[in-house]
């Protein structure tokens, strides 16, 4: 499997960030709230080719809310989300599919037809394409080609999770939003995924991701995105974000946990994010 990009060089809010790939998506003063409660205020933050981005923060937080937001399926309080430099709200509902596939945390698991055809329902944003050899080379990829001619209703949750994982590739877009991707695998198949990663990566893809395991996220990632209380956020480099002092604000912990320690972050380095918002 082709190794994963390293880490790009990071980038500033803007059309184009500064290592020169292209800015896929772009929030502008973003708000985001639940009822009169501000998860995200006033986010500046820029999504660029070849970026995998891990939203962080404790349950509650709006990790899934900000990500439900990028995708057009909530409204912000107030700011913008722009893809390709145009507002979301001018664009159509299957173009916006053509630029963004979304995995949901949870989804309903009694479609009645087979795993390939579960798969190819990633293409209807596109039409009437043959999507065959991207269906085979998703099943292969997630470990699925033996179950393609099973019913979907069949599969484990792990089995499900990787189905449903390879149905975002299948839609290919060039932005994938995975809220919480790692849920119910094995560690072999979070292996396998992580090393996904990195060959969407290699081909220009930039992933946004919900994650609950900090360690994970500052070895496999590029970006993080931490979401404090009171809307406060830290975007920039996973490796300058994600370290001791932050994740133990983040989670309001009093003493670093033994994983956390053994992960490698620094622990008197402050976060050093491109933004913070307050």
């Amino acid at each position: 499997m082709t190794a994963p990009l390293p880490d790009p060089v990071s980038g500033t809010p803007a059309e184009r960030p500064a290592h020169g790939r292209p800015a896929l998506a772009r929030t502008r003063a973003l708000d985001v709230a639940a009822g009169s409660r501000t998860l995200v205020r006033a986010l500046d933050w820029t999504i660029a080719a070849g970026e995998c981005w891990a939203i962080l923060g404790p349950n509650g937080a709006g990790k899934t809310l900000l990500l439900h937001t990028l995708a057009g399926l909530r409204p912000a309080r107030r700011g913008d989300v722009l893809i390709e430099g145009t507002a979301l709200r001018d664009w159509s509902r299957r173009l916006v599919a053509q630029k963004m596939a979304l995995l949901l945390q949870e989804e309903a698991s009694d479609y009645w037809g087979s795993v390939a055809e579960y798969i190819r329902l990633g293409r209807l944003p596109h039409g009437r394409q043959d999507a065959h050899g991207l269906v085979r080379e998703s099943l292969a990829i997630m470990g699925l080609l033996e179950r393609a001619d099973q019913p979907f209703r069949w599969l484990s949750g792990g089995e499900r999770q990787r189905a449903r994982i390879a149905q975002t590739i299948v839609q290919d877009t060039a932005l994938l939003l995975w809220d919480e991707p790692l849920n119910h695998l094995d560690l072999r198949q979070r292996a396998e995924v992580t090393a996904m990663l990195g060959v969407l990566r290699q081909r220009g893809k930039a992933i946004v991701l919900t994650a609950h395991e900090p360690e994970w996220a500052a070895a496999h990632c590029s970006h993080a995105l931490l979401l404090y209380d009171s809307g406060r956020t830290a975007v920039g480099p996973a490796r300058s974000v994600i370290t001791d002092r932050a994740i133990r604000e983040l989670y309001s912990l009093d003493e670093p946990t033994p994983v956390l320690s053994a992960s490698g972050m620094r622990a008197s380095d402050p976060p050093t994010p491109l933004s913070r918002s307050r």
